[in-house]
């Protein structure tokens, strides 16, 4: 464990323009091709619980699909 402290929240990038910047098309998941990310980690905030479950749900299973080589 090291003690070095956590990056102050304005040296963090803005998640927004991060997924804005990603080029999400190139990386591949468990399910395969990442393009649909994005849309569902913005999902993860919605108001609407459906869209949060489904975005949920996706995320369990594009992590416990991902097979390490």
């Amino acid at each position: 464990m090291t003690s070095e402290a956590a990056p102050a929240a304005e040296d963090l990038p803005v998640p927004a323009a991060v997924l804005a910047e990603t080029h999400w098309g190139s990386l591949r998941h468990g399910m395969g091709s990442a393009e649909d990310a994005p849309e569902m980690l913005t999902g993860l905030l919605d108001t609407d619980e459906r869209v949060r479950s489904r975005a949920l749900d996706y995320l369990h299973h594009v992590v416990h699909q991902t097979r390490s080589p």
